[in-house]
């Protein structure tokens, strides 16, 4: 029991330190810029020694994308929303998207950087975009769905979900390319309509797999 007690006493101050060096770091990238702020400093920042810094994040593109993982956090509880449980389920899909797009305009800045830095770099969008993915919680609600009778189930949840997921990022790079800010949740529930509409119950042969 006192093993377990100091174990988790030993995670606490893991996560309560990445917290700190994450903090700092967003701190210096909003005051100096992503390009013109060192490991370094961050560390400085936060209080720790460099070497500390590459024991949670790999990269300094890393950080941005620990960003992505902390908005998905809270995602996780909003797929299994309290409240009126007669909601549909694509109700709770565009609630959960809508949700990601409010975060991402509370800082377009920070949101750009993460998208051009961290979600597109070559080398970290295979495992970065999965650990960021929301793919996995909408398929869930897609099977919800499913079982329902909102959507047709002659294709998989899995699928459908990837296609949700595409029009996601699709939509948050075209908002984040725009020299002109505009209403993201609002245009990314018109196309995740788009879709939906088409997903109804359609009364055909199954949907060939390729």
């Amino acid at each position: 029991m006192q093993r377990s007690s100091l174990t988790s006493a030993r995670e606490r101050k893991k996560q309560q330190r990445k917290e700190r060096i994450y903090r700092a770091a967003l701190r210096l990238f909003r005051e100096k810029g992503f390009d013109n702020t060192t490991v370094e400093e961050i560390t400085e920042a936060a209080g720790v020694a460099k070497g500390t810094f590459f024991n949670y994040f790999p990269t300094k593109e890393a950080v941005l994308l620990y960003l992505g993982e902390q908005q998905l956090g809270g995602l996780h509880a909003l797929a299994n929303m309290q409240g009126d449980n007669s909601d549909s389920a694509a109700e709770r899909i565009k609630r959960l998207l809508g949700a990601l797009a409010e975060s991402a305009e509370k800082d377009r800045d920070l949101m750009r950087l993460m998208v051009s830095r961290a979600l597109r770099a070559a080398d970290l969008v295979p495992s970065g975009r999965s650990r960021f993915g929301i793919r996995a919680i909408i398929a869930l609600l897609v099977a919800r769905g499913q079982r329902a009778g909102e959507f047709r189930s002659d294709i998989p949840a899995d699928r459908i979900a990837g296609f949700i997921e595409a029009i996601y990022f699709h939509e948050l790079f075209q908002w984040c390319d725009s020299p002109i800010p505009y209403a993201l949740a609002q245009r990314l529930e018109t196309s995740v309509d788009l879709l939906i509409t088409g997903l109804g119950p359609h009364p055909q042969p199954p949907y060939p797999e390729t």
